[in-house]
């Protein structure tokens, strides 16, 4: 998704926005974009989304990524309700299954931890040779 409105944008759970359809209900169905900005791609959108789980037990999922010393990734995702932590767990490295749902959110955020990692690399390597590191 193109950069939104914001002007500090905020801290994206899936690392940057996306498009993408809803699978609350039977059918899926793809939000309009300032639906998908506002609320998919944000969470939290209980009480503004007439598609959202009325019997949902968590408001929002975010994730950040850890590496252990060898550079393997490993996934930590939290369930939260009502802007509190409700539930957690963790995926250890890339051969890890999350359960249900989360699993190609976690596939989108390590693709995009891994892009942004692979940058930051790119940027010390280029200071690195200029002499600016």
């Amino acid at each position: 998704m193109a950069e939104g409105p914001w002007e500090r944008p905020p801290r994206m759970p899936l690392g940057v926005t996306f498009r993408g359809e809803c699978r609350s209900g039977p059918e899926p169905f793809e939000p309009d974009e300032k639906a998908q900005r506002e609320f998919c791609n944000c969470g939290y959108a209980r009480g503004n989304c007439d598609r959202f789980p009325s019997d949902a037990s968590f408001d929002a999922v975010r994730f950040s990524a850890k590496e252990d010393e060898s550079g393997r990734v490993g996934i930590v995702y939290v369930f939260e309700k009502n802007h509190t932590p409700a539930a957690y767990g963790v995926i250890g490295g890339l051969d890890s299954e999350p359960p249900g749902i989360l699993v190609e959110q976690v596939r989108v955020f390590l693709a995009d931890y891994l892009r942004r990692r692979e940058s930051r690399i790119q940027e010390k390597t280029r200071a690195a040779a200029t002499g600016m590191l």
